[in-house]
């Protein structure tokens, strides 16, 4: 799944996209180079902190930004090999 952004995503796509973390959660790295730019130290402890934003911030379009950050995670990691299912 290949989101596209937008300052607010539904409900559902949340709960898809957590349903996907949860299923990986064992397979996911400590660390992910997202891209040229962007390197995440501990990934589990920033996946935490993001669905955190959204649990507080989701229907405000401000934190859009933050909460995009979690499809491009997921992006990167069925790049490297994980299952897009």
């Amino acid at each position: 799944m290949n989101m596209e952004y937008k300052k607010k995503f539904t409900v559902a796509e949340m709960r898809t996209l957590a349903d996907w973390y949860q299923r990986h959660a064992a397979e996911l790295p400590d660390t992910l180079q997202l891209d040229a730019a962007t390197f995440y130290t501990d990934l589990k402890f920033t996946l935490d902190g993001f669905f955190k934003v959204y649990g507080l911030h989701g229907e405000k379009p401000s934190f859009s930004g933050e909460i995009y950050q979690l499809f491009l995670i997921k992006k990167r990691l069925v790049e490297l090999g994980l299952p897009d299912d």
